[in-house]
């Protein structure tokens, strides 16, 4: 009887995710996309998985499906001069941020090193990460940094509610609107 109910559960939410849609994407989560989001490390993977490959469109859809509405995003930048600067804003700025330069060039971001700490219902990722950017002249940028990812657990599967990332001094994305 458990085996059943749980196969009806999941043939719900593949019947539910189906509608689920993006702006400007044609793209849809999956059964397997879907089950995702009920393990914190599986989830964490699968952001770096969205983020990684060669150049251009990334799955988005199943990043806002992995994201709480309101989810904000924020980088800590330090710049060649020294001064320190962050940008915060929503997923789609996020998106807008670095949609034209994944479009263009080939990046991955891997993980080195994770700390997961849980209390009840809420997370806090510690992710350290590498990674390289392709240039179009054939050489790479190389980097290191952390990211920070705050989730909470509700309605049976886990949300990302806060991405904050920090890369070693000079960020290889340039700034919003620039």
């Amino acid at each position: 009887m458990k085996k059943h109910c749980f196969l009806l559960a999941i043939l719900l939410i593949g019947v539910h995710l189906n509608g689920f849609t993006q702006k400007k994407s044609t793209k849809t989560i999956t059964l397997s996309d879907s089950m995702e989001v009920l393990s914190i490390n599986t989830m964490i993977t699968a952001v770096y998985d969205i983020l990684s490959g060669p150049a251009g469109e990334r799955n988005w859809t199943k990043l806002r499906f992995f994201c709480l509405p309101g989810a904000t995003f924020i980088s800590l930048k330090e710049k060649k001069s020294g001064e320190r600067e962050f940008f915060q804003g929503s997923l789609d700025d996020f998106i807008k941020m670095i949609d034209p330069v994944l479009k263009q060039h080939d990046y991955y971001e891997n993980e080195i090193e994770r700390n997961v700490q849980t209390a009840d219902n809420i997370a806090n990722v510690f992710s350290t990460f590498e990674s390289t950017l392709f240039n179009k002249d054939g050489t790479t940028t190389n980097q290191r940094g952390v990211n920070s990812f705050q989730l909470i657990y509700k309605e049976g599967r886990w949300w990302i509610a806060n991405i904050v990332w920090k890369n070693e001094p000079h960020d290889i994305f340039p700034e919003p609107g620039r």
